[in-house]
């Protein structure tokens, strides 16, 4: 009896050291480096694994869902940006990738959370860091850079015109906050591509004002003041790049506006001025000088003093000859 119990307890032996080494036999996958696997251990979230080789217990782990890390660019609309007195649309355009185990930077409990976010709520708050993000910089652009006193409409269209130290300030604010809280969702900003802005959209009336010129001067001579301002944020640029950013705005054509330098051998004498092409085909040139250009030299007013009369003498009168008149009759020759 007793040998029979013995055989009985050396066969589940057997079947209980079967069941532990197939338990324990791992499962050998590779991984590419463009993606992270999410392995669940008893249902639950345990780790993220790859690139590269990885074993898995097949009896205890399993793979849930694959994370696709490589950088991707993102278009993300942000409206009803409130700037300098007017209201912006902007279209962002940056790159980066969805990166938990970078963005947890080694918390467990941040790592669990991020792994565990669908991915429709990941792509709902992305907009929602962006939106908050440009509203922080604007705020602090507004603060640390306001308009001068007097200034209109059209003002607040060019302190955020394309090229301009506001517009690039803009981007950097941007991107910085970015860099801080994009990885609370997951997703790891690309530092080494720039943020663009792909388009900028102003309401329908204030482009239908810009057009018609209905109360904001948006002729050349006002054009030529507002690219001195922008010179003074971008000194080494020439005004015809400048011209062209302010094109770059919607509303505004410079198409008509041809910039003109004048200056004098000397050198010092220098006036800016451009070339209005109306659309009659007529053309008018208004000169201005540049602010801080030295006034041009005082010249000697011309003498009024009239001539002196001058009298015919006899030998003046002997040159003199009659000419005829058209009226007068001409004699036949014969």
């Amino acid at each position: 009896m007793s040998t029979i119990w013995l055989i009985i307890g050396i066969l589940v032996g057997l079947f209980v050291i079967y069941k532990l080494v197939r338990y324990a036999t791992t499962v050998t996958s590779v991984v590419p480096q463009e993606k992270r696997k999410v392995v669940y251990r008893w249902g639950k979230f345990h780790r993220v694994v790859g690139p590269g080789i990885v074993r898995i217990y097949p009896r205890l782990d399993t793979i849930e869902k694959t994370i696709e890390v490589r950088d991707h660019p993102v278009s993300v609309p942000v409206e009803g940006i409130f700037a300098y007195g007017v209201p912006n649309g902007f279209t962002f355009n940056f790159t980066c990738r969805i990166d938990p185990v970078t963005a947890a930077a080694g918390d467990k409990q941040e790592l669990t959370r991020l792994v565990l976010m669908r991915e429709s709520e990941r792509q709902e708050q992305l907009p929602v860091k962006v939106r908050d993000a440009v509203v922080d910089q604007v705020a602090e652009l507004q603060q640390s850079m306001p308009l001068p006193a007097g200034a209109n409409t059209f003002d607040g269209v060019v302190a955020l015109a394309p090229g301009s130290e506001r517009y690039n300030l803009l981007l950097q604010g941007v991107a910085d906050r970015l860099e801080k809280e994009l990885p609370k969702i997951g997703i790891i900003l690309n530092t080494g591509q720039k943020i663009t802005i792909m388009r900028r959209i102003l309401p329908d009336d204030l482009i239908s004002d810009l057009q018609t010129k209905r109360g904001i001067d948006v002729r050349g001579d006002a054009l030529m003041r507002y690219v001195q301002q922008l010179r003074q944020g971008i000194p080494d640029v020439s005004p015809a790049v400048l011209s062209t950013i302010l094109g770059s705005i919607p509303g505004v054509d410079m198409s008509h506006v041809s910039p003109l330098l004048i200056e004098s051998s000397g050198g010092n004498q220098r006036l800016e001025s451009e070339i209005e092409i109306h659309p009659d085909g007529t053309h008018q040139i208004n000169l201005h000088q540049p602010a801080g250009a030295q006034p041009p030299a005082t010249t000697q007013p011309r003498s009024t003093q009239k001539p002196a009369s001058y009298k015919l003498t006899p030998d003046d009168l002997r040159v003199l000859k009659q000419v005829p008149r058209n009226d007068t009759p001409r004699k036949k020759s014969a």
